[in-house]
């Protein structure tokens, strides 16, 4: 047999030795001895030991006495030396063999057959011990049983039962291992190997598949230890000892119908649970989980629990049930056995009762465990299409319940308003965000509830509007107005405003209040929000932008319009630090950058009208001119210039009125005001009295196609006369030349343009432009039909009369000379000219030109008989025939004198008409030096009124 062998079989036997019956050493058999000069024996036990077996060799062992206490001590030491010879990994075989043959010797040596029976029970064990040691385990059973055969109720008679059952039980001989187990703790139910002999009692009949019975054993074992200590304060040796016995218990258990058995089993006894019963349910859970059977293990675990709702290791157990379906994959199991557990654990339930939360914190975070998976896991199941909502929102809201003020409540609840807005419940979704974000104080997730109670809001307030209009919503709908539920999504932005203002979401959660505000018509409070978003110092330009526009649109709806200005003004100028050179805004900036120019313009428009209406002039100018400078390509900014000059034209300030028309005519040509401001502009300057910038700006407004035909001729008239009046004549003429090219009717008004250009003509001695004009005068007046007037006739007759003077002049400037007969028809024909042109004059009937037609005529004929007496006589007449031809001539020109002096008498009875004016004067004063004395002759009259014809 190897050492290792020997060592292990030496373990067998626990105790060092049997006690002796009765002490006895070298030094007492010294004492019998004669042994003069004998040296005293050695200290060590080898020492001893020779000293003995000298002893037995010395004639003195003849004493029977001294020789059994030699053999005695000789034969322990022996032994011991072959223990020690083990421990040391030395050979123990020859103290081993020489210890079996001393404790043989004493037992078969009949010479000590008269020893005391206590020493044979001790010699046999001793023997039994040393056959043990080497390796013949058959010679030591033998042994042993021969000293409980021989001495039943010897003192070692239990443990030599103990070793019998324990070297059986090696040999497998489980019903013999039995039967000396059962004997040991029959002699001693409470000895020193009873724990032993329980314990490999149990395994003996569990060895032998006889569970039930093992059980018994196995729970005294465990119970002796448990009943009055903890299992984590048993030393190590003892815990391993109930490990086992519990492990024993489990796997019968198990090799019967699992935790029914154990159900049974306990139901069996006669006495209450012990305290350590939920320990065999705990044992057969973990073997199961040892061998993977996960549902067995559950099912140990969950045993307990059911058998002992109320016990403080019910919801342990519970949850090692939970855990090994879990481990096993089988989760539909898993999460039943986590609704058990919420339910039987709940902190309103009665396990709780009389216990101190702080001593079973572990329960309380197994329930918040489980209650976490079961919502998450019904959430899941919603999100992927296959479970209900309401079942998640149950568990979340059993979470809460259970765990108001856990440090996780606040995510918990978020999880909850996930949910609901998953599943399109908005209000509920928006009232947990809400709860979140401002019924748990401060959190990491605060913020994003928050903003998160913003968009479920939102949503509400986008279902009812799509409602509101008609349109189906995807989300679900809401009985709320589509004001009340905007009105919800501010509150909670503002909110949020308020609570999270460094959240890089605040700005634009500030904006859309503002927004929403201004679309409900709380327009100061717009202004309010609007101003959070514009009192940051860092804020995205999109977002100020925007915040800007909310804030303006706000002051103009509120009438502010200074401050509407200001805050438009403020968005153009950082929009144009926003956009980089040379680049083209998209179509939706432009219409907007359009778009508040024209609100700007207005602003500033609104500014002017609220000046111009409480009076103040200067200021209303001020503000109505301004808009070129600020939003010049507005309409509003033609509209106010326009504006600012009627105010300083109502107002006389005729220089201020005609330059602002003049700006706005100049900024704006195409304006439908522009003709008007022409009209305007004129008339200011008409007023002002600056007829050299009138006169052309009538002429402007004589051209303006929307004026009525009157006021464009009237504009062109006057335009004309102040161009006169102005002396710039050759503008003057050629507004009344255009006059009449474009109004020829009326025709009076068109005769007295003639008339002034017949005139200006003559101011300029442009007699060929003048004879035009008179001609023209002429003419117009012969064509006017019915519509000739009493000036027309006048015009015409002077302008007839004057037409006549170059044919009267024609006659005057002709002289008669030699031959007569060829010049005196010639001056003839130019008198007839000249009378007939004078006559044309006359024949108008217009007085004034009739009294001078008619002396002229007269002094034509005067002219004529002067002529002819002062023509040159024809060469070479004599005297007589002189005599005779100027007697002729005298009888030729007598005539026309005579037709002279009846002339210029019609003419001068015209004074008894009341009409006396220089050419009736001039005829009085030629007839008193014609006629000296007053005459009338019939025949003359007559030939001189049939001349006139």
């Amino acid at each position: 047999m190897s050492v290792a062998a020997l060592v292990v079989m030496a373990g067998l036997w626990p105790f060092a030795r049997a006690p002796e019956p009765a002490a006895a050493t070298v030094a007492d058999i010294g004492a019998t001895l004669t042994a003069p000069n004998a040296a005293p024996p050695p200290a060590d036990p080898a020492a001893a030991a020779d000293a003995y077996a000298a002893f037995l060799d010395s004639p003195a062992a003849a004493d029977p006495g001294m020789r059994l206490t030699a053999l005695r001590r000789l034969a322990d030491l022996r032994l011991e030396s072959a223990e020690a010879a083990l421990m040391e990994g030395a050979s123990p075989d020859a103290d081993l063999a020489e210890a079996i043959r001393l404790y043989r010797e004493l037992l078969g040596d009949s010479a000590l057959g008269g020893a005391d029976a206590g020493w044979r029970d001790h010699w046999r064990y001793q023997l039994a011990r040393a056959e043990a040691m080497a390796g013949r385990d058959a010679e030591a059973e033998a042994v042993l049983e021969s000293l409980v055969a021989a001495r039943p109720a010897s003192s070692l008679a239990p443990e030599a039962w103990f070793r019998i059952g324990e070297m059986r039980f090696m040999a497998r001989d489980w019903m013999a291992a039995e039967q000396a187990y059962l004997e040991t703790l029959a002699l001693e139910p409470a000895g020193p190997f009873a724990e032993q002999s329980r314990y490999k009692l149990g395994w003996a009949l569990f060895k032998q598949s006889l569970h039930e019975q093992s059980f018994t054993p196995f729970a005294a074992v465990i119970g002796d230890r448990l009943d009055t200590t903890d299992l984590e304060e048993l030393d190590r040796a003892g815990r391993e000892l109930v490990d086992d016995s519990f492990r024993a218990m489990a796997i019968g258990f198990s090799a019967l119908d699992g935790a029914a058995a154990v159900d049974r089993w306990l139901d069996g006894r006669d006495a209450p649970d012990p305290d350590w019963a939920w320990r065999v349910y705990e044992r057969l859970g973990a073997m199961y989980v040892e061998q993977q059977r996960w549902t067995d293990a559950a099912a140990a675990y969950s045993a307990w629990a059911a058998r002992a709702p109320l016990d403080d290791m019910a919801p342990v157990l519970q949850a090692q049930a939970i855990d090994a379906l879990s481990a096993g994959g089988f989760m539909g199991e898993a999460l039943a056995a986590m609704e058990v557990f919420a339910a039987s654990f709940s902190r309103h339930r009665a396990w709780w009762q009389g216990r101190d939360p702080a001593a079973h914190e572990s329960v309380a975070e197994r329930l918040k465990l489980s209650l976490d998976t079961l919502a998450a896991h019904h959430h899941a199941a919603f999100q992927a299409g296959e479970g209900s909502a309401a079942v998640a929102a149950d568990w979340y809201r059993r979470w809460l319940e259970e765990f108001p003020a856990a440090v996780e409540a606040p995510e918990r609840h978020f999880l909850l308003a996930e949910l609901h807005y998953g599943a399109g419940a908005l209000t509920e979704a928006a009232e947990a965000y809400w709860a979140v974000a401002y019924g748990y104080g401060e959190h990491p997730g605060a913020a994003e509830a928050g903003y998160a109670a913003v968009v479920a809001r939102r949503d509400i307030a986008a279902s009812a509007a799509a409602a509101d209009s008609g349109v189906a919503a995807e989300t679900a709908t809401v009985d709320m107005s589509v004001a009340d539920t905007s009105a919800a999504v501010v509150e909670a932005a503002l909110a949020f405003s308020d609570t999270f203002a460094a959240d890089s979401r605040a700005p634009q959660v500030e904006l859309e209040a503002a927004e929403r505000l201004m679309t409900l018509g709380e327009l100061e409070a717009a202004r309010s929000a609007s101003a959070r978003v514009l009192a940051r110092e860092s804020v995205d330009a999109a977002i100020r932008s925007a915040a800007l526009l909310v804030s303006a649109h706000s002051a103009f709806d509120l009438g502010a319009f200074a401050l509407a200005e200001a805050d438009y003004a403020a968005w153009e100028a950082e929009r144009a630090v926003a956009i980089e050179p040379g680049a083209r805004p998209d179509d939706a900036a432009a219409q907007l950058a359009a778009t508040v120019r024209e609100r700007l313009a207005a602003s500033i428009y609104r500014q002017g009208q609220a000046a111009a209406e409480s009076g103040e002039l200067a200021a209303a100018v001020g503000h109505f001119q301004r808009i070129a400078a600020a939003a010049p390509s507005s309409p509003v900014a033609a509209t106010g210039q326009y504006d600012a000059a009627a105010l300083l034209f109502s107002a006389a300030e005729w220089s201020a009125a005609a330059a602002a028309y003049e700006s706005f005519i100049g900024g704006w040509p195409e304006h439908a005001l522009a003709a008007a401001a022409q009209v305007s502009r004129a008339a200011a300057l008409v007023e002002l009295g600056d007829a050299e910038r009138a006169a052309p700006a009538l002429a402007a407004v004589s051209r303006l196609a929307g004026e009525s035909e009157d006021v464009r001729r009237a504009a062109l008239w006057q335009s004309a006369e102040l161009y006169a009046e102005a002396g710039d004549s050759a503008r003057a003429d050629q507004a009344l030349r255009d006059y009449l090219e474009r109004f020829p009717t009326p025709w009076d008004a068109a005769l007295e343009a003639r008339h002034r250009l017949a005139e200006s003509a003559d101011m300029r001695a442009d007699h060929a432009a003048r004879t035009r004009w008179l001609e023209s005068i002429v003419t117009a007046h012969e064509q006017a039909g019915e519509l000739a007037t009493a000036r027309s006739r006048t015009l015409a007759a002077a302008a007839t009369l004057e037409l006549a003077m170059p044919v009267v002049e024609r006659f005057t400037g002709y002289a008669l000379d030699l031959p007569l007969e060829k010049t005196v028809p010639e001056k003839a024909a130019r008198m007839r000219a000249a009378v007939d042109s004078l006559g044309a004059a006359a024949d108008y009937g217009v007085a004034e030109v009739t009294t001078e037609a008619a002396f002229r005529m007269a002094e034509i004929y005067r002219g004529m008989a002067s002529a002819l007496l002062d023509s040159p006589p024809p060469p070479d007449l004599d005297e007589d025939t002189l005599e005779q031809y100027v007697m002729l001539l005298e009888e030729q020109a007598f005539p026309f004198e005579e037709d002279a002096i009846a002339i210029h008498e019609a003419n001068a009875a015209r004074a008894r008409d009341g009409l006396y004016d220089r050419w009736v004067i001039a005829s009085f004063e030629t007839l008193a030096e014609l006629v000296p004395a007053r005459w009338n002759r019939k025949e003359t009259g007559e030939h001189v009124v049939e001349l006139l014809r």
